[in-house]
């Protein structure tokens, strides 16, 4: 190579790399100010819900209610070893998987808050963190031009509570994101361990194999580059790691591997046929009919990832969603708008038809705004 090639090629690579940054620094910064304007529009509804129609006042124990009430025990003791006295039966904190509140114990060492703040605290954190990812994702795959709408699908989801509640739904959203970027870019071993830790924060985090295998297969036929082999194999057996360790952890703390989902018998949660649940809630007037709207969209959605040839995408949507949908209609909203593939979807959509998405952000807003005064006044039906 001579030296004017060479000095030609590193101009050229270190034009690249900082045009890589520029664009880096923007996603963090746009990502950031989203996340700031989603934190206040929970916050102001949540003062609205104090000042006008007497809930209690705005507090972190307003934001961490029902389940973040469960991590924090996690948080401040650790798991149980005894079910305790629960309102539908003796219960444990077994049902809710550990890679969130190790998150958050971190929080609170480090800060020193107290359990239920630290848990708003990484919640928010994750937003940031979710956002970040999304656009990277969105700017790779859609281009750079969809990115304000991957911002806004995501700062303003209708069930933007959750993100600042002490749920989990940020970290899932984040990891589930995080995972697809790096299996899209053939960086097999980091997709295995973002996999690991999205199996330690849901079960249905394990559910990210079937787009591995299935996206990999698609990588090897079109690069045929056996030197991925070491890597894929290694990836693959990352992802169910943390779901494995969670499952030596219960056995040797409390004896029972599987006590995640037999405890779940104390919600009174069994697991049936899910297209017959979802049948029986569209039957029915009031929010069980929502609730199964809510799942049918998703089913739909995943139809439409098909049309558009993300069937990476589509199977692991279709499949998080009859999973929780085979244990009843509850919840399944937050389920439904807190999926990556799901938002996806949906910025495709919007990227069609700009009109739809601007309609489709005044909803949500609007959703958004009832949701978190329901929230603060305490109604279970936005759990």
């Amino acid at each position: 190579m001579s030296k004017y090639s060479f000095l030609l090629l590193k101009n050229n690579l270190s034009n690249s790399s900082k045009r890589i940054l520029s664009r880096n620094w923007r996603n963090i910064i746009f990502a950031l100010l989203l996340a700031i304007a989603s934190s206040f529009l929970v916050d102001m509804f949540s003062r609205v819900a104090a000042l006008e129609y007497e809930a209690p006042p705005f507090s972190a124990a307003i934001l961490c209610q029902w389940d973040c009430g469960w991590y924090s025990s996690i948080v401040a003791d650790g798991y149980h070893r005894n079910p305790v006295a629960h309102t539908k039966g003796d219960a444990a904190n077994w049902a809710f998987f550990p890679a969130f509140p190790l998150f958050t114990r971190v929080v609170a060492l480090t800060t020193g808050v107290s359990a239920q703040f630290a848990l708003v605290l990484a919640s928010k954190f994750f937003l940031f963190l979710s956002l970040w990812a999304f656009l990277a994702l969105v700017e790779k795959e859609l281009g750079a031009d969809a990115k304000l709408a991957a911002g806004l699908v995501v700062a303003f989801n209708p069930y933007i509570i959750y993100a600042h509640a002490g749920y989990t739904e940020t970290l899932y959203f984040f990891l589930t994101t995080l995972s697809f970027l790096f299996l899209h870019t053939g960086r097999f071993i980091l997709a295995g361990m973002a996999g690991a830790l999205l199996s330690a924060t849901r079960l249905v985090g394990i559910v990210f194999l079937v787009p591995y295998l299935l996206n990999s297969s698609k990588f090897f036929r079109e690069k045929n580059l056996q030197s991925y082999v070491p890597a894929f194999l290694l990836g693959s057996l990352l992802v169910p790691l943390g779901l494995g360790l969670y499952m030596a952890y219960l056995h040797s703390h409390v004896g029972d591997a599987l006590a995640f989902k037999n405890v779940q018998v104390a919600w009174g949660r069994s697991v049936e046929n899910p297209f017959a649940i979802l049948i029986a809630g569209l039957s029915v007037s009031g929010w069980e009919r929502f609730f199964a709207l809510s799942a049918l969209a998703s089913l739909v959605m995943s139809i439409w990832l098909v049309i558009q040839r993300r069937l990476d995408y589509a199977f692991f949507l279709v499949i998080v969603t009859l999973i929780p949908l085979s244990t009843g209609l509850w919840s399944m909203p937050r389920y439904i708008f807190w999926q990556m593939p799901f938002l996806f979807g949906m910025v495709i959509i919007f990227m069609k038809n700009r009109l739809l998405g601007g309609v489709y952000l005044v909803f949500s807003g609007g959703i958004g705004a009832v949701v978190v005064v329901s929230w603060a006044l305490g109604k279970n039906f936005v759990i």
